[in-house]
């Protein structure tokens, strides 16, 4: 595991050679997208923590290759604002923690209807999401979902 920091904007070098690691934390990131090299061969990445990166804008498309990753926790990503389809290819995602707080919330609209292949998702966060309208269509589709939080999603129909 790579401690809690404050990274900024520079990868650590050789980062994208460590494919035995399973659990990643990079909170309060500068960055606005994500380095592709996390996504290299990291295959046995389980935990992809970035709580606190508040520059962060965008999820690449590749995030999709982390087949086993089980936890992914975007809490307090405050611009990110779409995630890209990809995120349906997340098969062993059990925990998704998307939120925001009281006074910083988050600002995307929509998930995509992707997020309905999670088919093992337990758990979902959508804590202060307040620009967040609707759910995707085939949300019903999440069968293992066991907690669903959406306390502060002011705009849901």
């Amino acid at each position: 595991m790579l401690p809690r920091s404050s990274c900024h904007l520079d990868t650590p070098a050789g980062l994208g050679q460590l494919n035995k690691l399973k659990e990643l934390d990079v909170s309060n990131c500068q960055w606005k997208t994500l380095p592709e090299s996390i996504f290299g061969p990291s295959e046995k990445l389980e935990t992809l923590t970035l709580y606190g990166c508040r520059q962060l804008v965008s999820l690449p498309e590749s995030i999709g290759h982390l087949q086993s990753l089980t936890s992914l926790n975007l809490d307090h990503c405050l611009k990110l604002k779409s995630f890209p389809e990809s995120i349906g290819h997340l098969q062993s995602l059990t925990s998704l923690t998307l939120s925001g707080s009281n006074c910083d919330p988050m600002e995307f609209d929509m998930l995509p209807n992707s997020v309905c292949q999670l088919v093992n998702l337990q758990d979902l966060k959508l804590r202060h999401c307040q620009d967040l309208k609707c759910l995707p269509e085939d949300f019903g589709d999440l069968k293992h979902l066991q907690t669903l939080n959406m306390m502060d999603c002011a705009r849901m129909q």
